[in-house]
């Protein structure tokens, strides 16, 4: 299949050219302040090219937080960065060029698979809106899976899709691709019931191959969530407050309806001309995702793309960078809505006429959107704030401390930053936080968060206040206090009240949680 022969060379640069500026265009920025995956995976990698195991970055659990997250992320992208890493470090200017490729990768792969059913003007038309979604270009440079991912998900989709023969290098490729999208995120776990659906459908002609992919798949899930504490801890955060299963399947409806919208984009400068465009483009959608039914309903494509939507309605967790991989269906559907509706009011016009018709109005509304963009405020990254600069370098010292453990908003960073072992932010009663400070062995606590964990800061300034003994305050700015917790001193005055240190549960006891990696 020679998909150049059916467009020119142009054509798929000037369709992916506007992400691949915007998005070197946004590596300055950095992370935002709520940002700490990449430095999760960063972690991974360093440990990786320095020799030591995997799960030796740092990282102290508590079960008191909910917003520790994994302990172990899976293996896939901190593999692919540890060589960078060993050769230029966790700030070599490579880690961002990148992630840049692989979103590239991402939109790429996504095109090409379309064109199987699909034209190929409107192939690109899906590759440069997809590509324009404001929080893609954010995340872009940073090295994160959820690029990557989508380019491995749509990956499977094309050697599924195309009409090449289902040889044993087919179906290798097939296994390799999906196993190493599970490797990146264990939602795709997605692809393996869209597999057992599409070989059920296709068994005429597919017979068993479909098993040698869904064996290899399952396997590579069960390695990584038995043999990696990759499970997420309690994400109380997400689900307080929502017993009801009506009530979770209705946040989870308004928080990736948001994540829809931002699929098409925000051209406008006005939030009431953007309702109305964005209210026109929903209804569109539903009219492409009606019409599509009868193409799309046995390909793997929709098959996966179902499976996935009923996957997002079942986790707890609800994060708009899990919906990367429908983006570009999101993009077709809504264009094929158009379509559709052209079809209707220009019936005398070829189909061809009314592709460009489609193909035009996403380019203008991409050239808006574009605009946008650019013009953005630019954020301003934790590791980039002034007020946390000057912590880190007071902090640096402490990591030549083996006894060094700390308590902090956005542990992983402090860790990549300052190669300090941290703990995350808890909030507690004061007697609570300091028997866990104890029982963890905690000797520094980081006051303050730039506005993320309010409830929580307040009841950590509440325990130093309550217990004066135990708390001296070592460092402190505008942002941040770094305060030395004295254990000794605490159970000396109240021994009741200061537990010896434990660990927190016997899959737990990890190997990072015996002091700092280093920096």
């Amino acid at each position: 299949m020679n998909l150049r022969a059916r467009a020119p060379h142009w054509a798929w640069i000037a369709a992916f050219l506007p992400f691949v500026l915007l998005a070197a265009w946004r590596v300055p920025e950095g992370p935002r302040v709520d940002e700490e995956d990449y430095a999760h995976y960063l972690l991974h990698a360093k440990a990786l090219a320095e020799g030591r195991p995997y799960t030796d970055i740092g990282f102290i659990p508590t079960s008191l937080s909910p917003y520790g997250g994994p302990i172990a992320r899976p293996p896939g992208l901190p593999v692919l960065l540890a060589p960078v890493v060993a050769a230029g470090g966790v700030n070599s200017p490579l880690i961002p060029l990148l992630s840049i490729a692989l979103g590239l990768a991402f939109l790429v792969v996504a095109a090409r698979a379309l064109v199987v059913r699909e034209q190929v003007l409107l192939a690109l038309t899906v590759g440069l809106v997809s590509g324009l979604q404001p929080s893609v270009l954010h995340f872009a440079p940073e090295p994160l899976t959820d690029l990557p991912f989508g380019a491995l998900v749509w990956g499977v989709i094309l050697l599924c899709e195309t009409d090449l023969p289902w040889s044993r290098g087919r179906v290798l490729a097939l296994a390799l691709t999906g196993a190493a999208a599970i490797s990146l995120r264990i939602a795709g776990v997605a692809l393996i019931p869209a597999m057992a659906a599409y070989g059920l459908l296709h068994f005429r002609t597919q017979r068993l191959r479909p098993l040698i992919p869904l064996l290899i798949w399952s396997a590579t899930f069960w390695a990584i969530t038995t043999l990696l504490p990759t499970a997420d801890m309690p994400f109380t955060h997400e689900t307080h407050g929502q017993p009801a299963l009506t009530a979770l399947w209705l946040g989870t409806v308004r928080a990736y309806g948001f994540g829809v919208l931002d699929a098409q984009l925000y051209p406008f400068p006005s939030d009431r001309l953007n309702l109305a465009y964005h209210l026109a483009a929903l209804a569109l959608l539903c009219v492409g995702a009606w019409v599509s039914l009868r193409t799309y309903w046995r390909s793997f494509v929709g098959i996966f793309t179902g499976g996935y939507i009923a996957m997002l309605f079942v986790i707890p967790v609800r994060d708009l960078r899990y919906l990367y991989p429908l983006i570009p269906v999101v993009v077709l559907l809504t264009a094929k809505g158009l379509l559709f509706c052209l079809g209707k009011l220009l019936p005398r016009h070829p189909e061809s006429r009314r592709l460009a018709i489609v193909a035009a109005a996403a380019a203008t509304v991409a050239l808006f959107a574009t605009a946008s963009q650019w013009q953005a405020a630019t954020p301003s990254g934790l590791a980039a704030h002034p007020d946390a600069r000057a912590l880190f370098d007071a902090m640096r010292p402490l990591a030549r401390a083996p006894e060094a453990r700390v308590l902090s908003f956005k542990p992983r960073i402090i860790t990549l930053e300052t190669g300090v072992a941290a703990m995350p932010i808890f909030g507690a009663a004061p007697d609570s936080v300091v028997r866990e400070l104890c029982a963890r062995a905690i000797s520094h606590m980081v006051v303050g968060d730039l506005g993320i964990f309010p409830r929580e800061t307040e009841q950590l300034r509440a325990a130093t206040a309550a217990f004066p003994a135990a708390f001296r305050e070592v460092y402190g700015n505008a942002s941040f206090t770094l305060w030395r917790f004295d254990a000794e001193r605490q159970r000396a005055t109240d021994p009741g009240s200061c537990p010896t240190t434990r660990p927190l549960s016997s899959e737990l006891s990890l190997s990072q949680d015996a002091g700092p990696s280093g920096p």
